[in-house]
């Protein structure tokens, strides 16, 4: 069974979020896709980087994978809050800079623009130990049980600057 990009897919097999992002189906799936890219060249130019992830609302410790496709995290995408969990979430990353500028509602006009469907965050989200951030086709941020298919939305680094396809 093959997962093409933008394809809808579980975030995690066993419905929990409990071991975050780290060890997510998404996370798998993304270095599946990149282990299969046919292109030489981008693949020669996309940089390994660490991917920050929180494993459970109730342990705001900040954990690490390495990864060259990563989903975007809440902080990444322009989410902004000021409550405990999602400050800890920010530890996730840093805003990339296509949701810098503008109000709120311009990033989530950017985040709509990505796909007509939801597609996942790598971002646990603190309703239950099972569910994760996804952003909807409006581009607002919403959790939704990790047994849901979302597309996928692969982010990677070259050189300097963030992509995201």
């Amino acid at each position: 069974d093959t997962q093409e990009m933008g394809s809808h897919m579980p975030s995690s097999a066993n419905s929990s979020n409990i071991q975050g992002y780290g060890n997510s189906l998404l996370a798998n799936k993304l270095t599946e896709m990149y282990n299969t890219l046919t292109d030489v060249e981008l693949k020669q130019v996309i940089k390994q980087v660490d991917v920050n992830y929180v494993k459970r609302y109730t342990d705001q410790t900040v954990y690490t994978t390495n990864a060259y496709l990563f989903a975007p995290s809440f902080a990444e995408i322009g989410c902004i809050n000021d409550s405990s969990y999602e400050a800890t979430l920010m530890s996730e990353g840093v805003k990339f800079d296509y949701f810098l500028e503008g109000m709120e509602s311009d990033a989530c006009e950017r985040r709509s623009s990505f796909m007509s469907t939801s597609w996942w965050t790598r971002s646990i989200a603190p309703i239950t130990d099972t569910s994760f951030y996804n952003v909807n086709s409006g581009g607002g941020v919403w959790s939704e049980r990790s047994y849901y298919p979302c597309s996928i939305v692969a982010c990677f680094v070259v050189g300097n600057f963030n992509a995201v396809i």
